[in-house]
Order: structure tokens, then sequence, then C-alpha cells
């Protein structure tokens, strides 16, 4: 007989509990000192790039201390765009299980300081030609910070006045992400765009608001997304959220959305609650309105599954032979 769709969810969602069950029961039971020390392995690194000048600013490296892909996240490349170096200050708090988190999250703090879109080199997110040097201090050593640490996926976090291929407002490029024409980056901005008009849209908020997958970023234009397409033919995407008709926590919390959810398919899942929950006035991430996002997000999720079922492999193989890691495997 063919399963019935409830009985299906059910049965999903018993399964990603067993897995979730299996890795806390490792990680918190009498295994030995070994295994808190497991839990404990991420790890925080602060550092300034252009110490001394008025460029100078902080990067933060967080290391989960499990193998993994490393993304670099650059918030307030321009000062009059709040949300994005708002989100990147929030994201430092993160925890992630799988891989490095690399944080510049005011790349351009006299512009942040005057509250302007350039400082006085000009538009710094014009400062990186594809195949040629940075032409400014500040930006060779942001393109440094990408390169020292060998990144496999770059964020660049803005807002726009306007709203991509609406009528409504002002023109500009709000709403929408912009990936790099590297290998699964499309696929994986157009579902991040799926996930969030599913799950950060409330129903007072207008069809306009909704996300939309941006044009290709091909490498041809002197910014820094294009310059990881041309020259690293890495994943890179811009996040573009609009100032429209929004508040600033809402465009801070669907920041912080998107780049969570991008990350997590490249399996860099975030483990801490942080301070960003319930930042918006959105009523879609209120748990007052019914199940949580977390709830509505992993339910049937394969790429979340599989990254639990992971995380719990590698410890179960750690501690083979343990009577823990047999239970474990005989729940799962």
């Amino acid at each position: 007989m063919k399963e019935s769709g409830p009985k299906k969810m059910r049965t999903n969602t018993n399964r990603r509990r067993f897995l979730q069950i299996g890795t806390a029961a490792l990680a918190t039971t009498a295994v030995g000192s070994t295994a808190v020390e497991v839990a404990q392995a991420s790890t925080e690194e602060r550092y300034k790039i252009r110490e001394g000048t008025a460029d100078e600013t902080e990067v933060v490296v967080i290391d989960s201390g499990v193998e993994g892909s490393t993304a670099v996240v650059v918030g307030g490349m321009h000062g009059d765009e709040e949300a994005g170096y708002r989100a990147a200050q929030e994201m430092r708090e993160w925890s992630i299980d799988e891989g490095k988190l690399v944080l510049i999250p005011e790349s351009n703090p006299t512009a942040i300081e005057s509250g302007t879109l350039s400082n006085d080199n000009g538009n710094l997110n014009r400062k990186f030609p594809p195949g040629e040097t940075p032409t400014t201090p500040l930006a060779r050593a942001i393109w440094d910070v990408v390169t020292s640490h060998d990144a496999d996926l770059v964020f660049n976090l803005h807002s726009s006045k306007g709203i991509y291929q609406e009528d409504v407002g002002p023109s500009g490029v709000g709403q929408a992400i912009y990936p790099t024409t590297a290998s699964g980056a499309r696929q994986k901005a157009t579902r991040t765009v799926e996930y969030m008009n599913n799950n950060h849209l409330g129903d007072s908020q207008p069809d306009y608001h909704r996300f939309k997958r941006g044009n290709l970023i091909t490498g041809d234009r002197p910014l820094l997304i294009h310059k990881i397409d041309h020259d690293l033919q890495k994943p890179g995407f811009i996040v573009e959220v609009t100032r429209y008709d929004t508040s600033l926590d809402t465009r801070i919390n669907w920041t912080l959305q998107i780049v969570e959810h991008l990350l997590g398919q490249y399996s860099i899942n975030r483990t801490s609650t942080g301070t960003s929950e319930n930042t918006s006035d959105n009523p879609s991430t209120d748990p007052s309105n019914g199940a949580s996002d977390e709830q509505s997000s992993s339910e049937n999720s394969p790429e979340q599954e599989s990254n639990e079922r992971r995380q719990l492999e590698r410890l179960l193989n750690e501690y083979e032979g343990t009577t823990w890691a047999r239970l474990v495997r005989n729940i799962i």
C-alpha cells in the first residue's frame, strides 16, 4: 500500500529526531572528556586590517574545528546600507557545525561613520577590477582576506532603495540574490529565494516584496563578487534587500535568513541562536503565529537531514566500539 502523506511526514520527522538525539547522546554522555572537547572545538579569532589608518576594521574568524568550506561575508561596503553591516555584526555571535566563517562586518568604516555610500576614494565596490590588482589599499586588504583564507564562497551584503524588476517605488535592485556563474550557485540562489518567499514574507506584506534570483554575476565589472567570479571561479552572492516600505529590523532579519540558508546548502550550519531571533516585524517569524521557522523549513529537508547524518557519522566513527556508539546505531 502506498504510504499516505501525513504518515510519511511523521516518519521523516522521527528519523531526523533520532539523528538529533544520537548526536546529543554522544556529545553529552559519559563517553569521556574527549567528547566534550569535540563539542568545544569551535574557536574565534579577531584581527585588524588597515590597522593604524582611517580604514582600520576588524575581521572575525569563526572556526568550527571540523573540516569543511570557508565562507567570507563582507558587510558595510556602502555606509548608507545599514542592514548589511548590522547583519554581519550579528553573525559575530554565531557558531557553526562545519567549516569556517570569516566576517568583515564593517568593511568601509569611514563610509559607515559618515552614513554615505562612498569614502574619500570613491565607491569601494568599484575598486575590484577582474584580473587586476584592487585599486585602493582598503580594497586590496579586503581581497587579501578572501584569498589568504582560501574562500570557497563569498557574500557581499547590500540594500537598495528600490526593488529589482518592479515598477513600484524608486528604481533599484533590492529583494534579489545575485549569484556568480560557478557551478551550483544559481540553483542554490533559486532555492533560497523560494525559501524566503515561503517562510519569511508575512501575509501583510505586498507581492512586490517577494524575492527573485537576480541576473548572473559574470565577472565583467569591477565589483567584489564579479572579481570572485572572474579570478577565482568560486560561488559568490550579492544579497540585496530593499529599503522601500520596509523597517530596518525586517531588512536585517531577511539578510540573516538569506545568508544562513545559503550557508546551509554548503554544509555550514548555524548552531547558535545568537541575537537575531525575532528581530523582524514580519509576522511569519513570530513564534506566536504557529510553527517556528526552524520547524517549517526543516521538515522533510533532505539537505538538513544529510548534514545531521554526516555530523553523527563523524562522532560514531570516532567513538566506534563504545557502548554509546552501539546504542545510537541501534536507534538510527
